[in-house]
């Protein structure tokens, strides 16, 4: 792990039930944002007229039945995502508050000559823009750690659960259309930079 990020973890210490909180949300996200996927197949299925159906209710319960389910998994997982960000935000906040006043204890007690020698722009720069770059980019890492794997890690269990031989599928294709569109990249690149250099 990187030396600056060791130096900010014990900032989010006292912020920990945000963290613990902020992650347990963000797996509720990943989790209902596949459900929301896959509640959208029986939705389909009713529409094209390839699923059973009950010959009590008809199709129009079926298909409200299963919209009702389509709207709760999207509603929740909006709401996941909401509760994340929120507590994600008092963290940010928090740990923010509390590097600014550690270095404007630091600032306060460094000595005059260290004034002199020094530009007051480079200081109000550290307190500022450093601080908030920091902050931004620590805690972006520290979301996608949770949300982004959890939501592969569904996606996949989702997928080889409908059918693994699409999965398969997938996994040999997405490679090979990888390579092609990068050498297709490249070529495109090549020729514009040609044609930038006879513009030049």
């Amino acid at each position: 792990m990187d030396d600056n990020f060791k130096k900010i973890i014990p900032f989010t210490t006292p912020y920990r039930s945000h963290v613990i909180w902020n992650v347990i949300f963000n797996i509720l996200y990943a989790l209902f944002s596949t459900l929301s996927f896959i509640a959208l197949i029986p939705m389909m299925n009713v529409l094209f007229d390839t699923s059973e159906k009950s010959e009590q209710n008809g199709p129009q319960f079926a298909l409200i039945l299963v919209i009702g389910i389509v709207i709760i998994t999207f509603l929740f997982k909006n709401l996941f995502n909401f509760l994340a960000s929120n507590h994600l935000l008092h963290l940010k906040n928090g740990v923010l508050k509390d590097l600014r006043n550690a270095m404007y204890v630091k600032i306060i007690n460094l000595p005059v000559s260290y004034y002199s020698e020094k530009r007051k722009g480079d200081i109000m720069a550290r307190m500022l823009g450093d601080v908030n770059e920091v902050q931004n980019s620590f805690f972006s890492i520290l979301e996608l750690i949770v949300k982004e794997p959890m939501t592969i890690i569904f996606t996949l269990i989702a997928m080889i659960s409908i059918s693994f031989k699409l999965t398969i599928f997938v996994f040999i294709f997405i490679p090979v259309a990888g390579i092609l569109i990068s050498k297709i990249g490249k070529s495109l690149r090549t020729k514009s930079e040609r044609v930038q250099a006879e513009n030049g």
